[in-house]
């Protein structure tokens, strides 16, 4: 079956995303709307994160432009598709969002296969998912594809700027919802060679750009040699066997 590039799947329970919450110009749709087969360059990535940081949402919010307000743990995984433009370039984004609960954990590590980028979720009001981090980092280094491209998301930017607005009103002053600091989490990214954000599954801030950024960074490391994707090992492996093959029709023995 061949996917629209804007398309949602869920593998269990299977779901698909309607076609009219896809409207280019009704939400205001910055991405390029086009087939799987319509692109330069297909990148694997995967969310990864404890349960209750938001990687759900923010993957629906990357396909629609939407905010799911009401969501369920995620059960194994879910996929997404979607084509974004880098430069020149084409690029086809295929998202899986795997489950943050210890219990699925032996289950989604074989969905680090082949992923040339991974995106480190953390919830911003929540320092436990924080502390996980570097089990997360450590999985990704370990499973993911040999120098992958690591991203750290601090999600839930949003929680942080409802309760300024809160305290700048006299009457309202509330305590902060921010747990862990974003100075703290851009150094422990910078001392891991990560990139970081803080961004919004609620109101889309840094979402897109979080894609952008990971996939632009996947794109120069592969034009540097530094990564080699799924296709590419295709085409060598190809190759080898073309060059093998034509080693013994031309044996003379």
């Amino acid at each position: 079956m061949t996917l629209n590039s804007c398309t949602v799947t869920a593998l269990h329970p299977f779901y698909r995303i309607p076609h009219h919450e896809l409207d280019e110009k009704k939400n205001g749709h910055p991405l390029k709307v086009a087939m799987a087969s319509d692109h330069d360059h297909q990148f694997k990535l995967i969310l990864i994160g404890n349960a209750k940081v938001g990687k759900s949402c923010f993957l629906h919010y990357f396909v629609t432009r939407r905010f799911k307000s009401s969501t369920k743990t995620t059960l194994g995984v879910e996929f997404g598709s979607q084509v974004v433009e880098i430069g020149d370039k084409s690029i086809n984004l295929r998202v899986w969002d795997t489950a943050g609960d210890e219990r699925f954990r032996s289950i989604t590590r074989s969905y680090y296969r082949n992923a040339v980028g991974v995106l480190i979720f953390y919830d911003i009001t929540s320092r436990q998912s924080f502390e996980s981090v570097p089990q997360w980092v450590e999985d990704a280094r370990r499973f993911a594809e040999n120098n992958a491209v690591l991203m750290l998301v601090g999600n839930k930017s949003d929680l942080d700027e409802e309760n300024e607005r809160e305290v700048d009103d006299p009457g309202n002053a509330m305590e902060s919802l921010r747990q862990v600091p974003m100075l703290e989490a851009s150094a422990f990214a910078q001392e891991n060679g990560m990139l970081f954000l803080e961004t919004s599954s609620k109101t889309g801030d840094n979402v897109l750009n979080a894609f952008v950024r990971t996939g632009r960074s996947i794109v120069e490391k592969v034009e540097r040699g530094e990564l080699r994707t799924q296709a590419e090992k295709k085409k060598l492996k190809d190759g080898w066997e073309t060059s093998q093959s034509e080693q013994v029709s031309g044996c003379a023995c």
